[in-house]
């Protein structure tokens, strides 16, 4: 991974993030590191398991597993981050 940023940097971070919006955040830094192409694997951390129905998960799983269409489809619903 890039910059410093490991998988288990970002699954202690989503740990210590104390809402929805604090993981939205953890996973929103994460997608936007350069060079960050794998995403399934924080998806399969305990933490985002426990919250599936999290904007953050599904903005997660869109990076993991989505295509542009899905993204066009999420940011209509407004479901993606700002």
């Amino acid at each position: 991974m890039s910059q410093g940023v490991t998988q288990l940097s970002v699954v202690e971070k989503l740990n210590s993030a104390s809402d929805a919006e604090g993981m939205l955040q953890v996973v929103s830094e994460f997608i936007d590191t350069e060079g960050i192409f794998v995403f399934g694997e924080i998806l399969e951390s305990k933490r985002m398991q426990e919250n599936k129905q999290s904007a953050a998960y599904k903005l997660l799983e869109l990076f993991a597993f989505g295509t542009f269409q899905d993204y066009e489809s999420m940011e209509a619903c407004n479901v993606t981050r700002d």
